[in-house]
């Protein structure tokens, strides 16, 4: 028995365009540079966007 750890399961589901993918998949990342990321699941719903050039 582990005193004082807790056990759980995280699921994400964001939706964005390109920046917020980026973003939030930067951010889980570095929660697992530590290798204690409880993410199992994450869900990504792409928006489209209009980019506006010149």
């Amino acid at each position: 028995m582990n005193v004082g750890i807790q056990s759980y399961e995280m699921r994400i589901m964001f939706a964005g365009g390109d920046d917020t993918v980026g973003w939030v998949l930067g951010c889980l990342g570095e929660f697992n540079k530590e290798e204690t990321s409880p993410i199992t699941h994450v869900g990504i719903i792409t928006l489209c966007q209009r980019v506006l050039v010149g």
